[in-house]
């Protein structure tokens, strides 16, 4: 089944809600973690997930921190986020 393009913001966002150890800490993407992602929230390369990650900060719902060619893939959800996935959980 192929997302949504929302559907893939809400994946990606939840998965760096999982990989947080608490409410404001910074998650580098691992190879694994983006092999995950690709196969959970259907992401075709890096270059997809950086552009994911790039819209997410343009919502307000992540500090994205990411090289420009993508190597490095990280960010910090924001307060207005985690609000988000509050009311993606029913909160």
């Amino acid at each position: 089944m192929r997302m949504t393009t929302q559907q893939k913001l809400d994946c990606l966002l939840r998965r760096f809600d999982e990989l947080a150890e608490s409410q404001g800490d910074g998650v580098t993407l691992s190879a694994q973690d983006i092999a995950l992602l690709m196969e959970q929230c259907g992401f075709a390369n890096r270059n997809e997930i950086g552009f994911y990650i790039r819209s997410l900060e343009g919502r307000g719902l992540v500090v994205a921190d990411c090289s420009a060619d993508n190597v490095i893939l990280q960010a910090s959800i924001t307060i207005d986020g985690y609000c988000y996935l509050d009311s993606l959980n029913g909160h």
